[in-house]
């Protein structure tokens, strides 16, 4: 199980920007995420595996490892099709937060690690097992980066990070007995990290990061005996790091970390520190071009990737080793996709990591067809590789509760998932299933365990989609929801009332191996009301009645914890006739949209809108139904506070969807009843538009319906696709075209018949997805917001 801790000495890490995060801020962090994953708007939107610091390929893979502050680095492997998860939680401890270097050495993976906390480590993989080599930061704590790698001389090299006493450079001829061979900070203790490394012309070069004189580089014929290539800086002591080295065309170039003037690359023309030439301008003509993070050679041409907080990363080309053109839109066409982190060449095609603190790291990779931009950009990993573990703070298996989980495998391979569930007295070991590729599994939690509170951690070896159905009193009322893809100390819950028959409960998971300590804060239509503080143990799951504190129509609630814990929330009504949950938000947004909606034959919509900053929100409120857009209302809602939107008092129609904007960030959820509140759902909204959306509940036999419901709040008619995912594979739905400004609902049982059914929307424009169930002719229903991973 992940230790989920705190991160401390965050201060110290950001000093080194220029190698670890491109000039990454804490503050560009905050407030990322919400629930339902790497998505912002869902949980796992504190950006998950957030970069790709490294890259090799080995065999006839290519893997990646990533970076994550709380839950441990992971390692993918990559076939060319589908993505593996061969090392997962920091190796056993989640205090290796990152995988930053990667070389491959005697017919094995070496893998370093970040770790503020021991000190570094290193691994070895055989294609089958990792093995640790090196540990403690090679005898010292201080010693916590493993921030460089290169095979030079049969022997293998690592290049140390050191704020104490200087970077330090050690050697292993075999992968397991290592030496060091420089000295601290090569006898300059401003000399931090050993950031790069490269070999050209029988010589290996080590890059550094000063932020004190500037960057420097060391050269070395033997390994051991060391030479400075450059003058410090180049002449420029804000050129703090040299982030990357590299071999191109008989010459070495090193790209600089600069955020005054903008990164630099530069080549080596002569034996002497001061024969090198800049080449490109500052920054490639922007300053805003802060770091030459990356460099790789593909296609005869050398290729540079950048960090750019400002239109996104960048990557730059040069044929001839003097001139440079950009060969793809900023960040891929996603700001938040700040740095190209890592680059590699594999199996003909050039691969390029990206780092994105909103919704998680992604990959693209082209084989450099066309001009400028290259038209063959492909993304080929989504959302910090989001799908591997998912977290369900909801169940019960008791007392006339039913729990389920659902678990979608969209890709080209067996997903081997294991379910681990979370009670009030520990951890329970679940089963072990395979869900072949194009299918739903359907687990039942009471095979396992009977309790009234019970949560579930679910990991798998491939991307999966996981939700969650509850169903109560021989299915008289149910609740679902879409899982959360990462825990986090901050989550929001929009929905809740106390008063006049209902009852709000908040469920907290605590899946990490540390007690977490739980603040609630109350927000209600007159101001905040401060809750509870509970501890959650590790590995259980907590309950809490709001109606406890306070009694009320409308009730959001805030969660904060010191250490990362899971939240949803159920509302039961009128003796639990019917009832609505929703996984949390981790975070804040302006835009949210909401697919479901209907205020017509026995239906009533509202939209919950939770304003937990310090400002009053102005929200608008857009309604796209079957026949266009409707303009709903204006209103300020106060800090602090929760306000709700009756649908009906603008629209009446059997199909409405719902986008709102608003001045400062807020929170949004969406509760439907029928038939005289006889049955109800309700779910987080979504923070993003997608053109790929994953929904893994459904069934439409045995008295179940289920229906798609895709909202366009574009400008732009939306082609869209639908495929079905059952017990025995993929089925082929419909394809639908959504007008803009439209909501268009899709029965599932027009296509198939089956008690397992997921569901896969592509759409050509952006789009909203959600998912409603009904049983037992509309008696009970569930509902949810789908999984975005665009």
């Amino acid at each position: 199980m992940r230790r989920m801790r705190a991160i401390a000495g965050l201060s110290v890490l950001f000093m080194t920007v220029g190698l670890l995060l491109g000039s990454l801020s804490p503050a560009s962090q905050a407030g990322a995420g919400a629930a339902g994953g790497p998505l912002s708007w869902f949980a796992g939107g504190n950006g998950q595996q957030g970069a790709i610091k490294a890259m090799a390929s080995y065999g006839v893979d290519l893997y990646a490892g990533t970076l994550h502050w709380t839950s441990g680095c992971e390692v993918w492997c990559y076939d060319g099709s589908d993505w593996t998860r061969v090392a997962t939680g920091g190796f056993g401890d989640t205090d290796n937060e990152g995988v930053v270097s990667m070389a491959v050495f005697n017919s094995e993976l070496y893998a370093g690690t970040l770790n503020w906390v021991s000190g570094c480590e290193v691994w070895r993989y055989d294609g089958t097992d990792w093995t640790r080599v090196q540990s403690g930061g090679f005898g010292s704590g201080d010693n916590h980066s493993v921030s460089s790698m290169a095979v030079f001389g049969g022997a293998l090299y690592a290049g140390l990070e050191n704020h104490v006493s200087g970077c330090q450079v050690w050697r292993s001829a075999d992968g397991s007995t290592w030496n060091r061979v420089s000295a601290d900070g090569f006898g300059d203790g401003g000399n931090a990290d050993a950031s790069s490394m490269a070999v050209h012309d029988s010589m290996l070069y080590v890059g550094t990061f000063n932020p004190d004189t500037g960057c420097e580089i060391w050269s070395s014929a033997d390994g051991a005996t060391c030479n400075q290539a450059n003058d410090d800086g180049f002449s420029d002591g804000h050129n703090g790091t040299v982030s990357s080295l590299r071999s191109f065309k008989g010459k070495m170039y090193a790209g600089t970390w600069n955020n005054r003037t903008g990164c630099e690359v530069w080549r080596r023309d002569g034996p002497n520190p001061a024969d090198w030439t800049q080449l490109g301008g500052d920054g490639f003509g922007n300053k805003n071009n802060v770091d030459a993070s990356s460099m790789s050679v593909f296609d005869s041409c050398l290729h540079v990737g950048t960090y750019n907080h400002d239109t996104g990363c960048g990557i730059w080309r040069s044929a001839d080793g003097d001139s440079f053109q950009q060969v793809n839109t900023g960040g891929f066409g996603d700001t938040n996709n700040l740095d190209a982190s890592s680059m590699a060449t594999h199996g003909g095609s050039l691969y390029v990591g990206v780092a994105d603190w909103e919704r998680g790291c992604e990959m693209w990779r082209t084989a450099g067809q066309g001009g400028q931009p290259y038209t063959d950009w492909a993304q080929v990993s989504f959302n910090g590789f989001a799908g591997a573990t998912w977290y369900v703070a909801e169940g019960s298996t008791y007392g006339g509760f039913e729990t389920w989980i659902l678990v979608q495998n969209p890709g080209s391979g067996t997903a081997h998932v294991t379910l681990t569930y979370m009670t009030g007295e520990g951890e329970k070991e679940g089963p072990a299933t395979d869900v072949p590729p194009g299918s739903r599994v359907s687990v039942n939690v009471a095979d396992t365990v009977e309790s009234f509170n019970v949560s579930t951690e679910v990991n798998s070896d491939k991307p999966v989609v996981v939700e969650r159905a509850l169903y109560y009193n021989c299915r008289q009322c149910a609740t679902g929801s879409l899982g959360a893809t990462c825990a986090d100390t901050n989550w929001y819950v929009a929905e809740g009332s106390t008063y006049g028959g209902f009852e709000t409960w908040i469920l907290v998971q605590n899946p990490g191996s540390e007690p977490a300590e739980v603040n609630l804060m109350y927000y209600t239509d007159s101001g905040m009301v401060s809750g509870p503080i509970i501890t959650v143990q590790p590995g259980c799951r907590e309950t809490v009645n709001v109606a406890d504190t306070v009694e009320t129509f409308e009730v959001s609630t805030e969660v904060t914890s010191d250490n990362p814990v899971v939240v949803e929330r159920a509302l039961y009504y009128n003796n639990r006739q019917c009832a609505t949950g929703s996984v949390g938000a981790t975070g804040t947004h302006t835009d949210w949209y909401v697919a479901e909606g209907s205020t017509y034959g026995g239906f009533e919509t509202w939209i919950l809108v939770q304003n937990p900053g310090s400002e009053p929100a102005e929200v608008n409120v857009t309604y796209q139904t079957g026949w266009g857009e409707v303009s709903g209302p204006t209103l300020t809602v106060g800090a602090g506070c929760r306000e709700s939107i009756n649908v009906a008092d603008t629209v009446e129609t059997y199909t409405v969807s719902t986008q709102v904007t608003s001045d400062n960030p807020v929170v949004v959820e969406r509760a439907l009843y029928y038939d005289n509140r006889q049955c109800a759902t309700g779910s987080l909204g979504a923070g993003f538009t997608g053109t790929t959306w994953y929904v893994a509940e459904g069934s439409t036999y045995g008295g179940f319906e289920t229906w798609i419901l895709v909202q366009n709040p574009g400008e732009d008619t939306a082609h869209v696709t639908l495929t079905y995912m059952t017990g025995e594979g993929e089925k082929e739905g419909p394809g639908i075209e959504v007008a803009p400004g439209c909501r268009v609902s899709v029965n599932i049982a027009d296509t198939v018949d089956t008690y397992n059914v997921s569901t896969q929307v592509t759409s050509d424009k952006p789009v909203v997805v959600e998912r409603a169930l009904y049983y037992n002719e509309r008696q009970c229903a569930t509902g949810s917001v789908g999984f975005d991973v665009n």
